[in-house]
C-alpha cells in the first residue's frame, strides 16, 4: 500500500473541500450571518491541513486498486468529520454525533435527518449540504 500517496489523495479532498466552503460563506455574507464566519474558518482550516498534508509530492505517483479502495472510504470519513465542523461552531447542531449524522445524510443525499425544523438554520447551512 502506498501510503504517501494516499495521504496526497486525501490531502486534494481537504483542499477542494476547503475552497467549497466558500459558497455557505459567501451565501452568509449576502444574508448578513454570522453563520458565514464559521463555513469560512472552516475552509481555511481545511486547505490548511490539506497543504501540510501535500506538503511533499510521493515519488511513487501509482495508485493501486487496494490504495484507491482505501482513499475512497477514508476521503468519505475526512469529508464528513471535516464538514460537520461548521454545524459545532455554529452551535446549530452542537453535538459531534448529530453534526456528522447531518452531513453524511447530506452529502449522499439520504434524505434523513436529525432536524425537526431545517427552514430554521441560516442560509448558509442550508447552502452547505442540502
Amino acid at each position: 500500500m502506498n501510503g504517501k500517496m494516499l495521504r496526497y489523495v486525501i490531502s486534494w479532498v481537504l483542499k477542494t473541500e476547503g475552497i467549497l466552503m466558500v459558497f455557505p460563506a459567501v451565501t452568509g455574507a449576502l444574508y448578513r450571518e454570522q453563520e458565514g464566519l464559521a463555513y469560512l474558518l472552516c475552509g481555511l482550516f481545511c486547505v490548511a491541513v490539506g497543504f501540510l498534508l501535500s506538503r511533499r509530492k510521493p515519488e511513487n505517483m501509482e495508485l493501486y486498486p487496494k490504495d484507491g479502495y482505501v482513499a475512497v472510504a477514508l476521503g468519505w470519513v475526512v469529508l464528513s468529520v471535516f464538514g460537520c465542523l461548521p454545524f459545532m461552531m455554529t452551535g446549530e447542531i452542537p453535538f459531534f454525533v448529530d453534526a456528522l449524522f447531518e452531513i453524511v445524510s447530506g452529502f449522499t443525499t439520504t434524505g434523513s435527518s436529525i432536524l425537526t425544523d431545517v427552514e430554521a438554520l441560516s442560509h448558509a447551512s442550508i447552502v452547505s449540504f442540502k
